[in-house]
C-alpha cells in the first residue's frame, strides 16, 4: 500500500464505520505521534500526515467520535526505499460505530417500549420488557415519560426505572430534559428525574450508578444526588459517601421545567469509575468510586462497576399533594462515546 494514498484510503474507511477494519494501513509521514491506544480506543492525533491540516483534523476528530476497535496496535518502521518513517496501524477485530439513542418519547405506552428499546424495572405482562419485578415501570404519554409510584413513604425504595437494551461502551452519557408542568403539590412532595448509568436489571434486582434531582421551585430544599444500587431492593450507597462534592443542596441544585441534567461516567487513571453530573452545562457535582471493582454485573456486593451495563433514567416519588404525571423528561439522549449535544435548556 503506497503512502500517498493514505488520506483516501482513511477517508473511505471512515465513511464506513460498520465496515470491518481487518487491514493493515499504512501511513507515510515525516512524524507519527500516537498517545496510546487505550482500551481499544485512539485517544491521540496523527501529525504530519500528506493530508492537509484542516483535512487531518477532520479525520482525527471523526476517529476518535465514531470508531473504536477490538484490538489494535501501533508500529514505528522506516522504509529502506523512500527514509521516511512510516506508521503501521494494525486493527483487528471489527470497527464499531458509535452507539446514540434518542427518543422524544412520541408514543403513549404502558410501559415504555419504543419496540422493545427499553427494559423497566416492574411487571406487566411481557416479562422481556418488564424483568426487574420489585421496582416500578415508567409509562409515557404523547412527549412526555413519567413515573408510576404510589408516592408511599419508603423503605422500600422502587423507584421507577427503565433502561435501554443492547451493548453499551464503558463510557456512558446521558442528556434529559426535565419537565414539569408547576404544579404547586410537586413543592411539597419528593419529586425527583434520575439518569442511570452502567445499569442493569434482572428479577429482583437493580444494579447501576444513579444521578438524581429534585423537581420544583429551587429553594433551600432543592438538592442533586448520586450513588449506586447495589442489586437488592435497598441496599444502595448513601449520598455523601463518595464526599461532599458528590452531592448539593440549595437553589442551585434543583431541576425545574426545562432544565437539561447531564450525567457521565468515566473511569479515571487508575480505572475509579468517576461520576459527574451537570446542570444546563455546568457541574454541579462528582464522585469517584474507590470501591473494589466487580466482577460482573450480576455481583451484588457493594462493588465497583468498571464497564458494562447501559445508560437510562427514572424518577422518584413521595407522598400524595402532587402527581406523577406532573412532572418527568420530554426528551432522552445517550452515547457511549462523546457527551449529547443539542439539547437546549430554559432561561429561568
Amino acid at each position: 500500500m503506497r503512502g500517498y494514498q493514505t488520506g483516501r484510503r482513511l477517508r473511505h474507511i471512515l465513511d464506513q464505520p460498520q465496515q470491518p477494519i481487518e487491514r493493515h494501513w499504512l501511513l507515510r509521514a515525516e512524524q507519527c505521534d500516537f498517545a496510546r491506544v487505550f482500551n481499544g480506543v485512539i485517544e491521540s492525533v496523527i501529525e504530519n500526515t500528506v493530508v492537509s491540516a484542516g483535512t487531518q483534523t477532520a479525520i482525527w476528530n471523526r476517529v476518535k467520535r465514531q470508531h473504536s476497535f477490538g484490538i489494535g496496535g501501533v508500529l514505528m518502521m522506516k522504509s529502506v526505499i523512500t527514509k521516511r518513517v512510516l506508521c503501521l496501524l494494525i486493527f483487528m477485530g471489527s470497527a464499531l460505530a458509535q452507539r446514540t439513542y434518542t427518543t422524544n418519547f412520541s408514543n403513549a405506552e404502558t410501559p415504555l417500549s419504543e419496540s422493545h428499546s427499553w427494559i423497566n424495572g416492574g411487571t406487566c405482562a411481557d416479562t422481556s420488557l418488564c424483568v426487574a419485578l420489585d421496582w416500578h415501570n415508567v409509562n409515557t404519554t404523547s412527549g412526555l415519560a413519567f413515573g408510576t409510584q404510589s408516592g408511599v413513604a419508603p423503605p422500600p425504595y422502587p423507584d421507577s426505572t427503565a433502561l435501554v437494551t443492547g451493548s453499551w461502551g464503558e463510557n456512558q452519557y446521558v442528556q434529559v430534559v426535565v419537565h414539569w408542568d408547576g404544579a404547586s403539590g410537586t413543592n411539597n412532595d419528593y419529586d425527583e428525574v434520575e439518569i442511570r448509568l452502567r445499569s442493569a436489571m434482572a428479577p429482583h434486582r437493580a444494579k447501576g450508578y444513579l444521578i438524581n434531582c429534585r423537581v420544583g421551585t429551587p429553594s433551600s430544599n432543592s438538592y442533586m444526588q448520586m450513588g449506586r444500587m447495589n442489586g437488592v431492593m435497598g441496599d444502595f450507597l448513601a449520598p455523601g459517601t463518595w464526599g461532599s462534592g458528590s452531592q448539593c443542596s440549595g437553589s442551585k441544585c434543583g431541576c425545574q421545567n426545562g432544565d437539561v441534567l447531564t450525567g457521565a461516567v468515566t473511569n479515571d487513571g487508575n480505572g475509579h469509575p468517576v461520576i459527574t453530573a451537570y446542570l444546563n452545562g455546568k457541574q454541579i457535582i462528582q464522585g469517584v468510586d474507590t470501591a473494589t471493582t466487580c466482577t460482573s454485573l450480576t455481583d451484588y456486593s457493594s462493588c465497583a462497576i468498571t464497564s458494562g451495563g447501559a445508560p437510562g433514567f427514572g424518577f422518584w416519588h413521595q407522598n400524595t399533594y402532587g402527581q406523577n404525571t406532573d412532572f418527568g423528561i420530554s426528551k432522552f439522549v445517550a452515547s457511549d462515546l462523546s457527551p449529547p449535544s443539542g439539547l437546549s435548556a430554559v432561561v429561568h
